[in-house]
């Protein structure tokens, strides 16, 4: 009899407690991947105001700061070489236009939008 019991008991602890420890990883692991640090290498000027930052190693990325939307804190000053930390929000659109004979607008490959970014 306790053989036959086994595999529910099995089943049954797999989903009592494996399910819910699986699903706080999943979510802690998605709120972990939305975060970016590292040595700003350029700012950009988008058309529609805002500006592209590209963040350097160790958690690089492409990212619009986009003030109102984008809150920034510490010495509040967005240049090269100054060392970032935040977060973003996916989504977000920065159209630069490339010069020339004919100006041509480009979107720019943005990861997201920054909620919140520190500089220092």
């Amino acid at each position: 009899m306790r053989h036959l019991l086994l595999p529910f008991f099995l089943a049954f602890l797999f989903v009592v407690w494996l399910t819910p420890v699986g699903a706080l990883a999943l979510s802690l692991g998605s709120a972990a991947a939305r975060t970016f640090g590292g040595r700003i290498l350029a700012v950009i000027g988008c058309n529609a105001g805002g500006s592209a930052v590209l963040v350097g190693p160790p958690k690089p990325g492409l990212f619009l700061y986009q003030p109102p939307a984008s809150t920034l804190y510490n010495r509040k000053n967005l240049t090269p070489v100054r060392w970032v930390l935040g977060n973003y929000t996916p989504g977000g659109v920065c159209v630069i236009t490339i010069g020339g004979l004919i100006p041509t607008p480009v979107a720019l490959p943005i990861q997201g939008t920054i909620s919140k970014i520190g500089t220092s």
